[in-house]
């Protein structure tokens, strides 16, 4: 017998395997960290894992001549999920430009600021954009 026929001369072709697509989104983040001994913000964005990043920046990852080589003892302050990186970088940016502790504190004290901000910068993820 061959391999792919059969005794009455059909041909049996084997099954074909279905292909699964996965879908790999990336989840971005824009995030603040704070110190307590320094009593300082750092506002950053990941496209990976969060804690996973705060981590490299107590480890001093980033090299001597990064902000966050002042101290180890960063710890999440705030963090926002974004639809793409371009609005992660987006409300990064924003947060950076209000150059205000109080705006910063604000951001966890009332949750509708942020659904404005992201609001604000929904466009970055459109295609073409």
């Amino acid at each position: 017998m061959v391999p792919g026929s059969s005794p009455g001369g059909t041909t049996i072709y084997p099954k074909a395997t279905p292909r699964i697509r996965v879908a790999f989104f990336v989840m971005s983040h824009c995030y603040i960290l704070y110190s307590k001994l320094k009593d300082k913000f750092y506002i950053g964005f990941t496209q990976g894992n969060l804690m996973d990043r705060i981590a490299k920046h107590n480890k001093g990852t980033y090299g001597r001549n990064t902000y966050t080589v002042l101290t180890t003892d960063w710890e999440l302050f705030f963090s926002l999920k974004c639809e793409c990186t371009d609005q992660a970088i987006a409300v990064e940016r924003h947060i950076k430009r209000m150059k205000s502790k109080t705006y910063i504190r604000n951001l966890r004290k009332y949750p509708e600021m942020c659904g404005r901000i992201l609001d604000l910068y929904r466009n970055k993820c459109d295609k073409g954009t």
